[in-house]
């Protein structure tokens, strides 16, 4: 996945995209940068007291809205690499949504 990432994140540098970070190894790896604002920020969908289900009914949802948004920006864009890009991005929404099911 790190070459993969990388390559990701070399091509969204190269279309103008600012900021860009290849995030090797994952979110677990992470050890950068922090966010800015409250700690629950973006978290208004959870309060904390929700059983596995809940959780996991939450998350295909938002598995299903990002999916669809990245189906759309690949429908939308005229960079056939960028459409690419975003068609495999949807592809993996798809394969999120399986695993929740099969934990």
């Amino acid at each position: 996945m790190g070459g993969r990432s990388r390559a990701a994140a070399q091509l969204l540098a190269g279309k103008g995209f600012k900021d860009v970070y290849n995030l090797k190894g994952g979110i677990k790896a992470w050890q950068g940068l922090t966010t800015n604002g409250p700690a629950n920020m973006g978290m208004s969908l959870v309060k904390g007291d929700e059983a596995p289900e809940e959780i996991i009914i939450l998350a295909y949802g938002m598995e299903m809205g990002l999916g669809g948004f990245y189906s759309t920006m690949s429908e939308q864009t005229e960079d056939k690499e960028v459409a690419g890009l975003f068609a495999n991005l949807s592809k993996v929404e798809e394969l999120h949504k399986r695993r929740l099911f099969n934990v």
